[in-house]
């Protein structure tokens, strides 16, 4: 099998988050690299709007709760990100 192209791989980040076969820190961390570092192709403008927000909102993740009350609105949470990800795997899925 071939290696997969940075925006395939956004792609299959974002199947792995949503069939929970992969840590959420461990997505935000691999998403935000491959999107803000590796990503040399073109994107439609709905792949670069969503694709900018799950990795604005990924590189904010926290799962310590005291980050959470230390600094609300700051961090976002697991379910913020899996809800983020499914909604824009709809709309990418939908178009």
């Amino acid at each position: 099998m071939s290696e997969l192209s940075p925006k395939e791989r956004l792609y299959w980040l974002m199947e792995l988050l949503i069939r929970k076969e992969i840590e959420t820190s461990k997505f935000c961390d691999e998403f935000y690299q491959t999107y803000e570092h590796d990503l040399n192709e073109d994107l439609s403008d709905i792949e670069k709007t969503l694709f900018m927000e799950i990795s604005h909102k990924g590189s904010r993740f926290s799962e310590f709760h005291e980050d959470h009350l230390q600094y609300p609105g700051v961090y976002v949470t697991d379910l913020d990100i899996r809800s983020l990800v499914l909604d824009s795997w709809t709309k990418l899925k939908g178009r």
